[in-house]
């Protein structure tokens, strides 16, 4: 049986619960006694407070019918999964809702869209972590990207206190016509389990996957999901980030691991990218350099060091940090990166972003709506593309209301 247990985060001043705010007061109340502190905290609660654009837990959907394409985006908002239809002028429409109850005090993991009951329809997948509580995986059934009816709600259990979910991937491990979930898991439990939707049930099948990795290194791991043998069986990419990274690739069909360090610097991102020979690693680092994994020279180095980097299945790269994304081409001969354009998010006022990496689109949105844009990546990109969004539509959605028992997981 698996469980996890709540971890306070010590010190985030995103966090807004009465519990948190005390906390926050308390620390930090010895700054405000002088002048001279009350002047340095404003400084820097000012600073922190300027909006900068983050990747955010979401879907972004597409849907080609009859040469029609639908957009739809998934995203948390409050205490609310909702799902909205969007279309390139970035008009949209609230089309389904599901609230969580009031009592919950949901930290949003991942949202997932794949079939993992093997009955050829996909499901909408999320998983939360619940202050106080265990994480727990909720399962719509779909029809149209819209699930029909409540979700089935899973609760993992019994793992070490002060352990969390990471990150979670959908994954076609087994070969069987259904994908698993591979969730990562913090300190100190830090491990990699699988789970699998089998005879109507979502059960743990692997909880060993990468031990050792997990267990000899630091820092904060990241996961992808990747074909690096082109064997239709997916495989597993880890990393850790920043000084001292090291990499660890689980090939699943044949259980054989590889595993070395990074010599390219604090690691950003690992890109596997499609190449004529194959899949190619590219690292970027936090100095904004952008190495081939197989080369210590950088191929590309950037003025500003960027927090994300993206690849795009047309072979577009997109790097971002807090103020501007860029748009970079690939150039197979000599894996040189090519600058196509850029675009400026300054004073644009979005804070978040979503993307889907096989339909080469992204969403830029602020928290309430108000800004939102749609963009196609192509082979170049113009600041007047990230206009300011349209009016909401008002039409009365779907809503579901969270009301139903967790089922418990037990290995």
């Amino acid at each position: 049986m698996f469980n996890f247990n709540n971890m306070f985060l010590d010190f985030e001043i995103a966090n807004n619960t009465t519990k948190f705010k005390n906390k926050f007061h308390y620390k930090m109340r010895f700054f405000i006694k002088k002048t001279i502190y009350q002047f340095l905290f404003i400084i820097f609660y000012v600073s922190i407070g300027i909006a900068q654009l983050n990747t955010q837990p979401g879907l972004l959907l597409s849907d080609n019918v009859k040469n029609n394409t639908k957009h739809r985006f998934v995203i948390f908002q409050e205490d609310a999964i909702n799902i909205y239809s969007i279309n390139l002028q970035s008009e949209y429409e609230k089309i389904w809702s599901y609230e969580f109850l009031d009592t919950k005090n949901i930290d949003p993991i991942s949202i997932l869209y794949g079939d993992i009951t093997g009955n050829g329809e996909n499901e909408l997948i999320v998983l939360i972590y619940i202050f106080g509580e265990e994480p727990q995986i909720y399962i719509f059934p779909t029809d149209g990207f819209v699930p029909t009816e409540a979700p089935t709600i899973y609760n993992i259990s019994s793992l070490k206190k002060g352990s969390r979910p990471i990150q979670a991937e959908l994954i076609q491990w087994d070969g069987d016509k259904d994908k698993e979930i591979v969730i990562t898991l913090s300190s100190p439990e830090r491990k990699v389990v699988l789970l699998d939707y089998n005879i109507n049930t979502l059960i743990p099948v692997e909880s060993n996957i990468a031990k050792e990795f997990m267990t000899t290194t630091y820092g904060q791991v990241h996961m992808q999901v990747v074909d690096y043998n082109q064997n239709s069986f997916d495989d597993l990419l880890l990393y850790t980030l920043g000084e001292k990274s090291k990499e660890y690739i689980y090939f699943s069909k044949d259980k054989n691991t590889s595993s070395s360090n990074i010599n390219q610097g604090a690691v950003v991102k690992i890109l596997p990218i499609k190449t004529p020979l194959g899949i190619e690693n590219i690292i970027s680092n936090t100095k904004g350099e952008v190495f081939v994994s197989t080369q210590n020279t950088p191929k590309y180095k950037f003025n500003n060091k960027f927090n994300n980097c993206l690849i795009f299945s047309n072979n577009r790269f997109v790097f971002i940090n807090d103020t501007t994304v860029y748009l970079y081409d690939v150039i197979f001969q000599d894996k040189r990166l090519e600058k196509i354009d850029f675009i400026t998010q300054k004073n644009l006022e979005f804070d978040n972003y979503i993307y889907n990496i096989k339909d080469n689109t992204m969403l830029f949105y602020d928290n309430s709506l108000t800004n939102i844009k749609l963009l196609l990546i192509g082979d170049s990109l113009k600041t007047e593309e990230l206009l300011l969004a349209d009016q909401l539509f008002n039409k009365e959605e779907l809503k579901i209301v969270d009301n139903k028992e967790p089922q418990t997981m037990e290995e």
